[in-house]
């Protein structure tokens, strides 16, 4: 793709507004868009996640299928409470557990970017009313083998007939072509007008504070990471006043400690020194660091 064809696919912004950023591989480009701020992966894979789910045993996604595997097992065997905690220990699952439990039983809920099906598949062993969509159908396929028949392709959402009172995101804005677009036709779903929508997005603050290239979750995938006050304008210019978010900071010793490990492998001597002096700052000092998908956000629709 030749340069000056590039736009921002956060806000569609040309390639004069955009700033080119050291590559992360021959293949993958990054850069910077000065009006929303947001950085961006450029690969020219059509058909990434598509391709994600059917290379299962060497694709990012064989640990969603595994994880789903072993939530399965406990569900059959009535053990909800160690199911539960395999979420719980995902802060964004648990971000989305606990707001979904402040909700009345009868609600029914749409996860965004289901996967291999397991937090539907645990809620509906809770008693919710729960759906998943996925932009795969080997992930359709897999879930539903899975779960049961209550997941459907994302091509397919405005074609259902459902009204979903809570629309759930964890680890999907990121990875689609168009975000805002593709949260406005989440706005639009259905003609419920009360729903709320809930979703992490991955955080550019990281970046920033930590000098990496990128987040361990590479491109195809994670192909956006945004400015931590993009959804709150987002929000605000679409006239939906009750949104809430917060950046989530707490990264433990032991999350640090494994980052560590993983990057500084990939590193050049002074990236290592700079990241190893940030490991340090916040273990010894306190200092705080963006969790690299810790942007937790809450839309309410009247």
């Amino acid at each position: 793709m030749k340069g000056n064809s590039v736009c921002c696919p956060v806000c569609n912004s040309g390639y004069d507004c955009l700033s080119p950023l050291p590559v992360i591989s021959p293949c993958i480009k990054r850069f910077t868009c000065c009006n929303c701020k947001s950085i961006f992966a450029n690969h020219g894979y059509v058909e990434a996640h598509q391709d994600l789910h059917s290379s299962r045993a060497t694709s990012p996604y064989s640990s969603h299928y595994s994880v789903a595997r072993k939530v399965l097992r406990l569900i059959d065997a009535g053990n909800l409470d160690e199911a539960e905690n395999i979420f719980l220990r995902s802060f964004k699952y648990k971000f989305a557990l606990e707001y979904i439990k402040s909700l009345p039983s009868n609600i029914t809920i749409l996860e965004v970017g289901s996967s291999s099906g397991q937090f539907v598949g645990f809620l509906r062993a809770l008693g919710y009313e729960a759906y998943g969509s996925d932009i795969s159908q080997d992930a359709i396929t897999n879930a539903g083998d899975m779960f049961g028949e209550y997941f459907f392709l994302q091509s397919e959402l405005s074609r259902q007939k459902k009204s979903f009172d809570l629309v759930v995101l964890m680890g999907t804005i990121g990875c689609v072509d168009s975000p805002s677009v593709f949260m406005k036709s989440l706005i639009d779903l259905g003609c419920q007008k009360r729903k709320t929508i809930i979703f992490n997005a991955p955080s550019a603050h990281y970046i920033d504070v930590t000098g990496l290239k990128w987040p361990d979750t590479l491109p195809p995938d994670l192909n956006i990471l945004f400015h931590e006050d993009f959804w709150a304008l987002y929000f605000a210019e679409s006239k939906i006043p009750n949104f809430f978010s917060q950046e989530v900071f707490s990264l433990s010793n032991s999350f640090l400690a494994r980052l560590v490990f993983s990057y500084c492998r990939r590193m050049n001597f002074v990236q290592a020194l700079n990241f190893l002096k940030i490991f340090f700052d916040s273990v010894f000092f306190g200092k705080k660091v963006p969790h690299p998908y810790g942007l937790l956000c809450i839309a309410k629709l009247n």
